[in-house]
C-alpha cells in the first residue's frame, strides 16, 4: 500500500501531545484504528519509535517503519496500526477531516 496522504483542503481539528514515552497512552502500544473519515499525522519529535501496520499477512520488514526524530507517518481511516516504543521519544498527534 503506497504512503498515505492528508486529503487536500483536510483541517486540523484536534492535537494530542507531545508525549514523552512514559506518557503515551497504552491503547496507542495495542492494535487499534482511526476511525472513518480521519487521518492522523504522527510526528516524532525526539527519539525513535517502531510503527507496525497489522493488517498485513505479509511478515516482511515493509509493515514495520523505524521513525526518527524529525520524522512522521500519516496515519490513513480504518487502517490497524500500533507503536512499540523501545527508545525514549517524544511524540505528537494531529488528526485531520475534510469539512
Amino acid at each position: 500500500m503506497p504512503d498515505a496522504e492528508i486529503p487536500a483542503g483536510a483541517i486540523c481539528y484536534r492535537e494530542l501531545g507531545p508525549w514523552k514515552a512514559d506518557q503515551v497512552p497504552t491503547g496507542l502500544q495495542k492494535r487499534h484504528n482511526v476511525k472513518e473519515g480521519c487521518w492522523v499525522k504522527l510526528q516524532v519529535l525526539d527519539g525513535q519509535i517502531l510503527f507496525i501496520w497489522d493488517d498485513s499477512d505479509n511478515e516482511t520488514r515493509d509493515t514495520e517503519t523505524l521513525l526518527s526524530a524529525g520524522e512522521h507517518i500519516i496515519i490513513p481511516p480504518i487502517r490497524p496500526h500500533h507503536l512499540e516504543l523501545n527508545w525514549d521519544t517524544e511524540i505528537k498527534l494531529d488528526f485531520y477531516r475534510v469539512e
